[in-house]
């Protein structure tokens, strides 16, 4: 195993502990301006029991478990905490996640200095740093991009909505679809655009393009509203645009 190794382990915890195994009434009550929410040391606390499983799993010292739970917990809860007094803009989430990410290379820094890590040999494949890029590249393309889009379309939500329920009351029907069908549009949508662009298969992500703007186009036309096509394509071009950097950056990674 390699240091660097251990870096992409501690962000892949990150992203599970961030975006996976927080429930939905844990970030609701986080996003609260002024929230104390109970939360957020439990939050903290899952963050820094991921990182020390990771430490552990590489067999360095106690100490080096200890220093990584105790910078862990109180960089994620002070970071959370001063988020939770920022309304849930986009900014404020890519500032959050930076943070976050300059603490877990503060702690690697910090735990991997003067120590010589252990070899683990039979698990192969699965220390493999390439591995862990691609598998760090199709989550990120998943939840944080999901978060992302939602958050960056936040602002016009509400009069998105308003205008919506204008048409459709003007029409005397109401626009049906199914729930959270967007979201896992989205992530279908990403997960194949980073899938061609790592199998070096550009021409299949032009075909992505094509298709969703081929099954749009109905919705767009009939819909007869400028607010209803903006909201769509500003939301369309931002996934696609997250998941073009995000696959090039793993392509160029995993090809060096």
């Amino acid at each position: 195993m390699t240091d660097l190794t251990l870096l992409l382990w501690l962000v892949l915890a990150h992203v599970l502990g961030d975006f996976y195994l927080q429930p939905q009434r844990w970030v609701d009550e986080r996003n609260r301006r002024h929230s104390q929410s109970v939360w957020l040391p439990v939050h903290a606390l899952l963050h820094a029991l991921l990182a020390c499983a990771v430490v552990w799993f590489y067999g360095m010292a106690s100490h080096a478990i200890a220093a990584t739970f105790l910078m862990m917990f109180l960089s994620h809860y002070l970071t959370d905490l001063a988020k939770s007094y920022r309304p849930p803009h986009l900014k404020w989430l890519v500032l959050d996640q930076l943070f976050h990410l300059f603490w877990l290379v503060v702690i690697w820094l910090v735990i991997t200095q003067n120590h010589t890590l252990a070899l683990v040999a039979q698990l192969g494949l699965w220390l493999n740093p390439r591995i862990l890029v691609v598998a760090l590249a199709y989550l990120l393309v998943f939840k944080p991009a999901s978060v992302m889009v939602a958050t960056l379309l936040g602002k016009w939500h509400l009069d998105f909505e308003a205008v919506t329920d204008l048409n459709a009351s003007e029409e005397g029907k109401d626009s049906h679809t199914l729930a959270s069908a967007g979201e896992y549009i989205g992530y279908i949508e990403r997960g194949l655009i980073v899938t061609f662009l790592l199998s070096n298969q550009l021409a299949a992500v032009g075909f992505v393009l094509a298709a969703k703007s081929v099954f749009r186009f109905g919705d767009l036309k009939d819909r007869h509203d400028r607010k209803f096509t903006e909201y769509v394509m500003i939301g369309t071009f931002a996934s696609m645009a997250i998941a073009f950097v995000i696959g090039l950056l793993a392509r160029l990674a995993i090809q060096h």
